[in-house]
């Protein structure tokens, strides 16, 4: 392993990377906040259409709910309604 250590060349100068200039940093600053801040607003609508939609589905289900049991109480009086005239077979 030190042979390869040896073998590996100096970092010269040109294999230096320079810092970036000092008005650089600021800008990539605000424009990695304003990538969070869109990356949230995108999270946030997502979660938001998602609850809407169970919402939806939640008042759809109560609604079919409703109605057969609505159904099945005109059913009910329907049968009742027979039982009385004596229409229903035994």
């Amino acid at each position: 392993m030190a042979d390869l250590i040896g073998e590996l060349p100096e970092a010269g100068p040109s294999q230096i990377q320079p810092p970036p200039p000092a008005r650089l940093i600021p800008e990539i600053q605000e424009w990695m906040q304003r990538k969070l801040e869109a990356k949230i607003t995108r999270r946030v609508t997502e979660a938001t259409e998602k609850e809407k939609e169970g919402r939806r589905v939640a008042n759809r289900a109560a609604e079919r709910a409703e109605e057969e049991v609505a159904e099945y109480r005109a059913r009910l009086a329907f049968a009742g309604l027979q039982l009385l005239r004596g229409t229903v077979g035994v």
